[in-house]
């Protein structure tokens, strides 16, 4: 549910940034659901009117860890999940949990540079765990994707 929640509120507030204009999104969580899905989903959603801006030459002297571009999905019983259409056979309870967006994006000449988030440890630099994502709106969103519920 988290992933879906934090998609929203990030596409709403891409919706209020002015073209040329700068969004962090942050979090305070390490899960990778909550944070590198989150920030593909919405450069997905927004289909170049948003791009991540590499911030790494930013506070060179605070140790950090770049964004991961691979991650697994877990379900509540602590099983891998490879894919969303490896679910097909479990019940529609346990199906509406996932979304295609909480799965890392396939690779290629179109993966979004995840590599460009931040992630701060508590073990590099005596602090609490955060993740950090600059983007830059460089377009107006498409239609149908300023802070509505969709299935990304």
């Amino acid at each position: 549910r988290l992933h879906s929640l934090q998609l929203q509120i990030a596409l709403r507030a891409a919706a209020l940034v002015r073209e040329g204009g700068l969004l962090c999104y942050s979090t305070c969580s390490l899960s990778p659901l909550e944070d590198e899905a989150v920030v593909a989903s919405l450069l997905r959603a927004a289909r170049g009117a948003l791009e991540l801006v590499d911030a790494s030459g930013q506070l060179p002297e605070l140790p950090r860890a770049p964004g991961l571009r691979n991650w697994q999905v877990i379900d509540d019983a602590m099983r891998r999940v490879p894919s969303l259409a490896s679910l097909s056979s479990e019940p529609l309870t346990v199906r509406r949990r996932f979304r295609a967006g909480m799965f890392p994006p396939k690779g290629g000449d179109g993966a979004p540079p995840l590599e460009r988030c931040m992630r701060f440890l508590p073990h590099l630099a005596d602090t609490g765990a955060f993740f950090v994502a600059l983007l830059r709106k460089t377009a107006p969103l498409p239609p149908g994707r300023r802070g509505q519920q969709h299935g990304q």
